[in-house]
């Protein structure tokens, strides 16, 4: 009896090249996380049982994207008789915040289709990090606003100072552009960039980007 022979192969087929029997057929789909926040990224695994499939299926769902991390096997002989396990996984990295369903998949193996259910991936907007996080070092990029310590009448425009700190190991931030800007009770004016600066947080260096924004109440 052998167990548990591990093998590796940037093809699928090529894993079950030699395999000449099979203890039933399965094929499932299974993420390791139903809920993650933009930012993060989810697994999706693809696990074939009992024999080689003739079609691997590759995920496509708009506002998700799907990289190959590669793939592994199996093989178990037990009495005689030999089964096997097949392993594809992808990573799955959101554009948006939502609810993305990942469509039912087919695979053929031993002659038999096999369908999956569908699968619910939800993606949330990243809450604001807390201060500890922030002081850590370990936030790829925040942003603080701050206004002037100072009453305000209707009619009055103020200047408000929003700060975007980029880690160090962030590159092509250049093209930065602000999607949104709520300000209820304020009407957004022009919005001026300063020069960037650079300071350290924890025991990371961060590229600050200040923004001048005018508010009128």
């Amino acid at each position: 009896m052998i167990r548990g022979l591990k093998l590796l192969s940037p093809s699928l087929a090529l894993l079950f090249c030699c395999l000449s029997a099979a203890l039933g057929a399965n094929f499932t789909a299974s993420l390791d996380r139903s809920t993650i926040a933009m930012g993060e990224t989810a697994t999706l695994s693809l696990t074939f049982e009992g024999g080689s499939p003739r079609n691997v299926p590759t995920p496509n769902v708009p506002g998700l994207q799907f990289a190959d991390t590669g793939n592994s096997s199996s093989f178990n002989f037990v009495n005689g008789q030999m089964s096997s396990v097949a392993t594809v996984t992808f990573s799955i990295s959101p554009e948006h915040a939502g609810d993305y369903w990942i469509p039912a998949m087919e695979a053929e193996i031993g002659g038999q289709q096999i369908r999956t259910p569908p699968l619910k991936l939800t993606v949330t907007r990243p809450g604001a990090p807390s201060g500890a996080q922030i002081n850590s070092g370990s936030q790829i990029a925040f942003m603080r606003f701050n206004l002037p310590d100072k009453k305000v009448y209707p009619g009055e425009m103020i200047t408000g100072q929003l700060q975007i700190f980029f880690r160090d190991d962030v590159q092509n931030y250049q093209g930065l552009q602000l999607t949104g800007m709520p300000a209820d009770g304020f009407t957004v004016g022009k919005m001026s960039k300063g020069g960037t600066e650079r300071t350290q947080i924890g025991n990371r260096v961060y590229t600050v980007i200040p923004v001048s924004i005018a508010l009128t109440a």
